[in-house]
């Protein structure tokens, strides 16, 4: 499956601070001095942006993987994707009911990160993703995070190329592939 990633917050953080981030991102995003705008080549501050602080939730309809896998066969080789893992059973598609966050770009030196709001109960179809600023953010700047895009299959040159990054960071990878660990040899 064709998706990129986020780090976990433990479910013990949730409540308070999952509220904070509807409240946070419904009135940025609907105020008219919205903290965000899109634009054609990505999403940016509209004003100073804290450290810390959470931007929009990655939004879309909840897919199996097996069911992505299947909808959007054969698009590893497209070098193009809008699917977000959201946990081992489950990938957002934002090309169905996704909002500005399907917008933000990659960057190998971002300056937000996705975050995985696990939900308390069983059904994690209800967990969700946030974006949030890593470092304070000036107005004017493209929101970027590492897309850390995982493909089942081996990363070949041509895949990589497929999915080159293009971010222009003096620490850029190349790719946007997530870096797979390579194999340790067998001891003799």
């Amino acid at each position: 499956c064709l998706v990129c990633s986020a780090s976990s917050v433990p479910s013990t953080l949730l409540s308070g601070w999952l509220r904070m981030v509807n409240v946070v991102a419904q009135w940025w995003l609907s105020s008219t001095d919205a903290s965000l705008y899109r634009s054609a080549n990505g999403v940016f501050a509209a004003q100073n942006l804290p450290a810390e602080t959470p931007m929009i939730e990655y939004q879309g309809l909840r897919l199996t993987h097996a069911k992505a896998d299947r909808q959007y066969a054969g698009n590893a080789e497209s070098g193009h994707t809008i699917l977000f893992t959201l946990n081992e059973q489950y990938v957002i598609d934002a090309n169905q009911g996704g909002n500005a966050a399907r917008w933000i770009n990659h960057s190998c030196e971002p300056n937000c990160k996705a975050f995985l709001i696990e939900h308390p109960g069983r059904d994690r179809k209800l967990d969700r993703v946030v974006i949030e600023t890593l470092r304070p953010v000036k107005a004017g700047e493209e929101l970027a995070y590492n897309y850390a895009i995982t493909l089942d299959e081996r990363h070949t040159p041509r895949l990589k190329k497929l999915w080159a990054c293009r971010c222009g960071a003096k620490s850029c990878t190349g790719t946007m592939l997530n870096s797979r660990p390579r194999r340790k040899a067998k001891a003799k």
